[in-house]
């Protein structure tokens, strides 16, 4: 009986199987929030053990295992979240909203973390951060994704996730084209970036110039 088997694996914290109990059942969002509650909790115990030994870690041989464990076991996690919300995209209604988990999760940890930390998980965040929004372009509007985390994150120091951002969007005169959807609240930053932009480029150019004279 499935429902005694869900009700005796989630008993013994058997988490995997419960999820994907949950997923035969069409509880699509409940089984996403245990795949990134897993992912959540692998990146947490990266920076424990990062603050625990601080740099020392990486000179450490039991420690660099236990990173690596905790990296692969991130990448799963997220992985396994990525493609539940593919193979379900077409059945329900809210998948934008189960993509933005996903991506969520990922910057959650990235502007939680600080000091080391952050120097040592920041690479497997950025690799998290950009294999979610590759995947997602296509899937979700592009200009409804910019505009939800600069609605959510607007207030906060997202100088690193613009970064990130750029380079998956390709430059300002491509995120300017995405943001050409009707009523878009950030279409006027974009395109103040690409004058800036070009303004710098044309200086820069002009100074190349009298150099050579």
């Amino acid at each position: 009986d499935q429902v005694e088997c869900l009700k005796q694996c989630r008993e013994f914290g058997v988490m995997d199987a419960v999820a994907f109990l949950l997923e035969a059942s069409h509880e699509y969002e409940e089984a996403l929030s245990i795949h990134l509650s897993n992912y959540s909790t692998s990146i947490k115990a990266m920076a424990q053990l990062t603050e625990s030994t601080g740099t020392k870690w990486k000179t450490s041989a039991p420690a660099e295992g236990l990173m690596k464990g905790f990296v692969l076991e991130s990448h799963e996690a997220l992985h396994v979240a990525i493609d539940l919300c593919a193979r379900i995209s077409a059945e329900v209604d809210n998948i934008e909203q189960m993509w933005w988990s996903c991506l969520d999760s990922i910057i959650c940890s990235l502007l939680e973390l600080s000091g080391h930390a952050l120097e040592s998980i920041r690479g497997t965040l950025h690799e998290h951060l950009e294999e979610i929004l590759h995947v997602m372009l296509g899937r979700v509007d592009n200009g409804r994704l910019l505009e939800l985390i600069v609605h959510r994150y607007g207030g906060r120091d997202i100088s690193e996730l613009r970064i990130l951002l750029a380079r998956v969007f390709g430059n300002c005169a491509l995120e300017r084209d995405f943001l050409k959807a009707e009523g878009s609240d950030v279409k006027s930053e974009a395109d103040d970036k690409v004058k800036a932009q070009n303004q710098i480029r044309s200086r820069a150019q002009r100074g190349s110039v009298r150099a050579l004279r």
